[in-house]
Parts: C-alpha cells; sequence; structure tokens
C-alpha cells in the first residue's frame, strides 16, 4: 500500500467517525472509549510480554503484539478524530482540538515506539563497549518505560475526554 492510499484511508475512516457519530450518537461515543480501552490492554499484553523477554530466546509474540497494536491504532485514532469533531467543534471547539492534538500524538507516539524496536545495534569496530553499554540503556529506558508510560497516559486522556457528560 503506497503513501497515497494510507493518507486517503485516513480521511476516509475520520469521515466515517464523523457520519457515524452524526446519525449514532451514543454507540458511536462507547465504540470510541471501548476502543481506547482495548488499545490500553493491548498496551498492557506488550508490556507484560517485553517484561518477561529473554534476549537469549526472542519470542515472536512481542513483536506480533506491537504490530497489532500499531494497525489498531491506526484505525482506531482517525475513527476517535471524526467522532471528537463531529461532537464538540461548534460548542467546544477548543475541546475538539485539543481531543485531536491528542489522539495524533498518541499515533506518533505508537509509531515511534514499533520503530524503536527495529533500531539494529552498531557493529562492534564502530564504537567502544562503554559507549555500547550507554546505548543500550538509553533504548531500554526510552522503549520500555518512557514511550509506553506517555501512551498509557494519552490513552487515560482519551477514555476520560469521551467520557458521558449528561
Amino acid at each position: 500500500m503506497n503513501e497515497y492510499s494510507r493518507i486517503g484511508l485516513f480521511f476516509a475512516i475520520v469521515v466515517a467517525g464523523w457520519f457515524a457519530s452524526r446519525h449514532y450518537r451514543e454507540p458511536t461515543r462507547r465504540t470510541t472509549v471501548w476502543s481506547a480501552v482495548a488499545l490500553a490492554a493491548g498496551l498492557g499484553y506488550l508490556v507484560v510480554t517485553g517484561l518477561y523477554k529473554d534476549s537469549a530466546r526472542p519470542t515472536i509474540s512481542h513483536g506480533l503484539a506491537g504490530h497489532i497494536l500499531l494497525i489498531a491504532a491506526w484505525l482506531a485514532v482517525p475513527f476517535a478524530i471524526g467522532v471528537a469533531v463531529e461532537r464538540h467543534f461548534t460548542q467546544r471547539p477548543a475541546l475538539a482540538v485539543a481531543q485531536v492534538l491528542m489522539l495524533l500524538l498518541l499515533l506518533s507516539l505508537t509509531l515511534l515506539t514499533s520503530i524503536t524496536g527495529y533500531l539494529p545495534p552498531l557493529p562492534n569496530d564502530v564504537i567502544s563497549d562503554e559507549v555500547r553499554a550507554v546505548m543500550i540503556n538509553r533504548f531500554e529506558i526510552l522503549h520500555m518505560i518512557v514511550l509506553p508510560s506517555a501512551i498509557a497516559v494519552l490513552l487515560a486522556f482519551w477514555c476520560w475526554s469521551f467520557r458521558n457528560r449528561t
């Protein structure tokens, strides 16, 4: 799939979310909240498989779960953007803009986290062992603590911002 078709699909999902929210307001809101809960459960599974991963015998479940989480986020975020724009743009535009920015940040952090899992180690003749140890430490802090924590906070904000305000 080339980049233009991905961009077109992204905007088609945004329009589908807007249309669904316009005609089926409450079921669409619940679907949006439950998609955030499902993404949080996927993130929890990723954290568990990442913590108990053996570097000598890597398992495929962590990488596969990362791919599934990225695809699910790529489908759920534009739908939620369409719902946010339809629900709040006329009455509360600041909330709609905050939700859209939060959702785009969530998608970009999910993508960044999945990309960091593919960073290859540098050859031994390029860097020393001390520098390699520092690089591995920074990778583990970024990939295993900082980015998943930021994603968890954004998922919590997603659930909070789409709560029922009746």
